[in-house]
């Protein structure tokens, strides 16, 4: 999967994420990892070895093969910004806030803001479009990005800039949301469901009662 346009990655990695299936054996070559070990280390963190040969796969726990997605920021490029100790994650702007509230939960500044001052900074976050044009997406997404880090230091601000991506290339819909773990293993994820945003109007509606939290990526 070299430099593999995102439409193609994403839906790869989002429509095989069900199923409990046993986790199938690595591949047996490996080489060091990027020199980002060193902020691994620094972190108390395990620096994984990347696995650059062997049998790749698309479906979940199977293991991810090199590709590069196109942000605001620049390509980039998964093997390129290895560094053993980040996870991935992809996610679309069709979460919604509830089945009665339509907000997109990209659009929540608030919960962006909970994202990034209180999730981890072991992540890389991609954020794309199902629905829209990819630049106006982009350019908005950035926007809110911006206003979440107003009251980082510029040194965290850094860092969150550097793990928050807008993508510029619309992907096909799929319903759903992936990532890659930090062992280069391709995961699936899905309920976000906040316990402490109860909504009376979904419970007297029969639907799933408590709201959607983007910060609980």
């Amino acid at each position: 999967m070299n430099a593999v346009l995102l439409a193609s990655v994403l839906s790869l990695l989002v429509a095989c994420s069900g199923g409990e299936e046993d986790s199938p054996a690595l591949p047996n070559t490996t080489t060091p990892t990027a020199p980002g070990a060193a902020s691994c280390a620094q972190a108390g963190l395990t620096a994984r070895p990347l696995i650059r040969d062997g049998t790749f796969g698309t479906r979940r726990r199977e293991v991810a093969g090199d590709f590069t997605v196109p942000t605001t920021q620049g390509d980039w490029n998964f093997f390129a910004e290895h560094t053993g100790c980040e996870s991935i994650l992809f996610m679309p702007d069709t979460f919604e806030v509830s089945s009665l509230h339509e907000t997109p939960l990209l659009e929540e500044r608030a919960d962006l803001r909970a994202l990034i001052e209180e999730g981890p900074r072991n992540v890389h976050y991609f954020f794309v479009t199902e629905e829209g044009g990819a630049a106006a997406f982009a350019e908005a997404m950035d926007e809110r990005i911006e206003g979440a880090l107003d009251r980082l230091s510029p040194e965290d601000a850094a860092w969150w800039r550097a793990h928050l991506h807008a993508v510029t290339a619309r992907v096909d819909p799929n319903g759903g949301a992936a990532g890659i773990d930090r062992f280069q293993q391709i995961q699936g994820f899905g309920n976000l469901a906040d316990v402490t945003r109860f909504d009376a109007a979904l419970d007297a509606a029969g639907a799933w009662p408590w709201q959607d939290n983007l910060a609980y990526l």
